[in-house]
């Protein structure tokens, strides 16, 4: 694509592509937002260098039904494993927040998104109000918004 792509001719030659293009462009953006933020409350709360972690994973087990799989999950793997899982989620939400930010992979970061969300299911941290967070990394793996804007458009500048 040229660099004339977001231009007001462009739009008025197919204004429902376009309009289509940047809803995506902006979800992409806002879902970056929220990961960056995510993982910036995490170092915040200090998860990378103390028990926080571990403690929000203990917590957590003690709301679970007593031998389901989220507890046997907990139990087994995640508490066990807390500190390296910290840092795990804490740098994954970070990198792939900055990633969307720029528009670059979205649809492998999507996927590592996905991996996150499938643990913290797995986990007991599935909540109905996160649902449409939950669904956008599908957009992303289908819509490729980082071709319309972002560092992996055709005439973006090379990295």
């Amino acid at each position: 694509m040229s660099h004339r792509f977001w231009s007001l001719a462009a739009f008025r030659a197919a204004p429902a592509v376009h309009t289509g293009q940047a809803v995506m462009v902006i979800l992409r953006v806002l879902y970056a937002a929220i990961l960056l933020f995510a993982g910036a409350q995490k170092v915040w709360l200090g998860w990378l260098f103390s028990d926080t972690a571990q403690l929000e994973f203990i917590n957590r087990l003690s709301l679970l039904e007593p031998g389901s799989i989220q507890a046997i999950y907990m139990e087994n793997v995640v508490i066990p494993l807390a500190f390296p899982i910290a840092w795990f989620v804490t740098l994954t939400q970070l990198a792939t927040g900055i990633l969307l930010l720029i528009g670059v992979r979205e649809r492998a970061v999507s996927l590592v998104t996905l991996f996150l969300y499938a643990n913290f299911i797995l986990g007991g941290y599935f909540f109905i109000q996160a649902v449409p967070i939950l669904l956008m990394p599908f957009l992303f793996l289908v819509f490729p918004s980082g071709r319309w804007w972002g560092l992996e458009r055709e005439d973006a500048p090379a990295v």
